[in-house]
């Protein structure tokens, strides 16, 4: 799959959210025509709540990446 394209942006965006449990906006749902851009939206949250959906963040990113270097 071209990772550049809206269907890989759709199973990065699935992939972020059944592994971390955190649910982001893809580009494309917001009218973003670059891929791999993702929103946070976060009004209804508590600053614990945001705090730990962006240490889920942080750790499905970073083991993306060792996946990569490996």
């Amino acid at each position: 799959m071209n990772g550049d394209s809206e269907d890989a942006e759709l199973a990065l965006w699935q992939e972020l959210f059944q592994a971390a449990g955190v649910l982001l906006t893809p580009g494309v749902g917001f009218g973003h025509t670059k891929r791999g851009l993702f929103r946070v939206v976060y009004p209804c949250v508590s600053m614990e709540e945001l705090e730990v959906a962006m240490e889920r963040l942080e750790g499905f990113v970073r083991g993306r990446r060792e996946g990569l270097e490996a």
